[in-house]
């Protein structure tokens, strides 16, 4: 699928407003009884109107849609909304998106953001897929 340019600069505009990039660690316990940490980067919107979502995702082209009941509404500090979440944390995934919202639209503490991660474009890794850490 194609994307115009009106629709690159929208992709963009919500996800510098409404979105996240960020490292997520997670403790895993190995069959041999040994725990790992994993780390991934991951990128992620959360936001009350599915109508938003749903469109990005579309737009997008990959990711996951997740729906946040009440149950789970104080993540996101709302008490009686339903709270729709799209994200990404597959590198190479996050890695392309990041390369197609790349340019003036994305803001510079974004861009430094993937810079650290090691996700902008033309960067050099910072972890391996999934990297361990004892």
């Amino acid at each position: 699928m194609s994307l115009t340019p009106e629709e690159l600069v929208w992709i963009a505009t919500v996800f510098d407003c409404e979105g996240c990039i960020y490292l997520q660690k997670q403790k895993q316990r190995r069959k041999d009884g040994e725990i790992r940490t994993y780390e991934y980067v991951l990128c992620c919107i959360g936001h009350c109107s599915l109508d938003l979502i749903t469109r990005f995702h579309e737009l997008v082209g990959v990711g996951t849609v997740y729906t946040y009941g009440q149950k789970y509404a104080y993540l996101y500090k709302t008490e009686r909304k339903t709270v729709y979440r799209w994200q990404i944390s597959k590198r190479s995934e996050v890695k392309e998106f990041i390369a197609l919202i790349w340019g003036e639209w994305l803001s510079e503490y974004r861009r430094e953001t993937a810079r650290t991660l090691g996700v902008a474009p033309n960067a050099e890794a910072h972890s391996q897929d999934l990297q361990t850490t004892d």
